[in-house]
């Protein structure tokens, strides 16, 4: 039995880029919320929203549609989230205070 072909990673990333939004955006939404509302109850609930957003980046790659690059791709997305994310919460936090 013969295996699919794997989409490249810029087609896979041209074709699938909606997948990789909320993965990025995640991070400054984090923050945020529970920096802005620090109790264990907004953690908790923060808890689903890691998931899902992993879950959904990681669609393409798991439907064997892209190769594992594209989930390389998400992750550092994930991490390199945070930077904007700290702008934005000292922002908020400079605008609110």
């Amino acid at each position: 039995m013969q295996q699919a072909k794997r989409i490249p990673l810029a087609e896979g990333v041209r074709l699938y880029w909606l997948h990789l939004v909320p993965i990025t955006a995640l991070p400054s939404f984090i923050l945020c919320i529970v920096g802005l509302l620090p109790n264990l109850l907004t953690a908790l609930a923060i808890l689903p929203l890691f998931f899902w957003a992993g879950h959904y980046a990681g669609i393409p790659f798991f439907k064997k549609n892209v190769t594992y690059a594209f989930w390389i791709l998400a992750c550092g997305m994930w991490m390199a989230g945070w930077i904007p994310a700290v702008a934005i919460f000292a922002g908020l936090k400079a605008l609110l205070a």
